[in-house]
């Protein structure tokens, strides 16, 4: 059954519209791409810094062998092949060239992209220089089929197994509240940076990779916006204690800009605080 139902969804094709994208030049929107795939998208986290891909990604016996794209546009690379309807469709639906899922992408999140800041992302990946590096094709181990059917029980946002399964592919995509030091552009920032690890309450967890409470609930009540940006901005937090480096991007998140930031705080101190035991 398992392997079953498994199998399905690796071969399933998904019949996603192509989204009309203007995709911009100017060096304003160039910018605001590079500021997204590399601060706010994460997407060196996966592909490395340059881009070009991780061949061992994953690489567990077990699990199998996912490596992450080489996005360049070097002939190994999908940014060789990949239309303006192939990035959207990667991006913000999970879905793979062949209309196949993807597996171990952050599409959960980076679903709630507007269509300004896609197309401006997509700008940015179209000016990059080719890297050669060749990215062998994905390997499924015994381990990977179960954690495919784990995935249907996570919350949309938090599912970087294979998002495709949980994404409303037919969802309109309303405007981007205009960037700055808001409670609304405060929410879009963190339904892509902070709801995959801190959950959609942004109350936590106790478990490995789950972040700390970020809501007034738990230390940030005590916090000022002045001990939140610096805490973020530097690692360590008012009571003299470090962020847990090990699944706290802080190394990323420390380049977004105090209006960012701001607008976060903002948004934070405008949800329902959230108490949960340790």
């Amino acid at each position: 059954m398992v392997f079953a139902y498994s199998e399905y969804q690796i071969r399933r094709v998904y019949g996603i519209p192509a989204a009309n994208l203007a995709i911009p030049t100017d060096e304003a929107s160039l910018a605001r791409g590079q500021h997204l795939v590399e601060v706010i998208g994460a997407c060196p986290e996966c592909h490395g810094y340059s881009l070009q891909g991780r061949p061992d990604f994953l690489n567990e016996p077990l699990i199998g062998h996912i490596p992450a794209a080489n996005l360049t546009p070097h002939q190994t690379g999908v940014g060789s092949v990949y239309t303006v309807a192939d990035w959207e469709r990667a991006i913000r639906h999970g879905v793979g060239r062949d209309g196949r899922a993807l597996i171990g992408v952050s599409s959960g999140a980076l679903q709630h992209l507007s269509d300004a800041d896609v197309a401006a992302i997509i700008a940015y990946l179209q000016t990059l220089p080719p890297g050669k590096r060749e990215i062998p094709p994905r390997q499924l181990g015994l381990l990977a089929r179960p954690f495919i059917l784990i995935s249907l029980l996570l919350p949309e946002e938090e599912n970087d197994i294979m998002p495709a399964l949980l994404i409303d592919h037919n969802a309109s995509h309303p405007p981007a509240s205009e960037p700055g030091i808001t409670v609304e552009y405060g929410r879009y920032l963190v339904l892509l940076t902070c709801v995959e690890c801190h959950k959609a309450d942004l109350g936590g967890g106790s478990e490995p990779g789950e972040g700390m409470n970020i809501t007034t609930g738990g230390n940030l009540g005590r916090w000022t916006e002045a001990e939140f940006i610096r805490a973020i901005k530097t690692g360590r937090t008012p009571e003299g204690n470090s962020l847990n480096i090990t699944y706290m991007p802080q190394n990323r998140l420390r380049h977004l800009t105090e209006d960012e930031l701001r607008a976060i705080w903002l948004y934070i101190q405008s949800i329902p605080p959230v108490v949960r035991e340790r």
